[in-house]
């Protein structure tokens, strides 16, 4: 997301890159395109894995629109636009 997400001129594409390598150089493993339930449990990450922490990052790729009043007001944008 935060590739995606956050604009080049804010977020330099090769600093995101070299942060990441530091994360994975540290041991941090990362897999992309994974689902909660399908691909891995939480259960499984902490008894059957042995992983004595996990951060899951979640992203989402669509906005959805909250059913509240002023949704439609023009200043009200979505997430994934702004």
């Amino acid at each position: 997301m935060m590739a995606v997400g956050i604009p080049e001129y804010r977020l330099p594409r090769d600093i995101l890159n070299k942060e990441i390598a530091h994360l994975q150089q540290a041991g941090v493993e990362i897999r992309l395109g994974q689902e909660l339930g399908r691909d891995f449990t939480l259960d499984g990450l902490l008894g059957e894995r042995g992983f004595g922490a996990v951060i899951l990052t979640l992203g989402a790729h669509r906005s959805y629109r909250l059913g509240i009043r002023g949704r439609n007001f023009l200043v009200s944008t979505a997430g994934p636009i702004f």
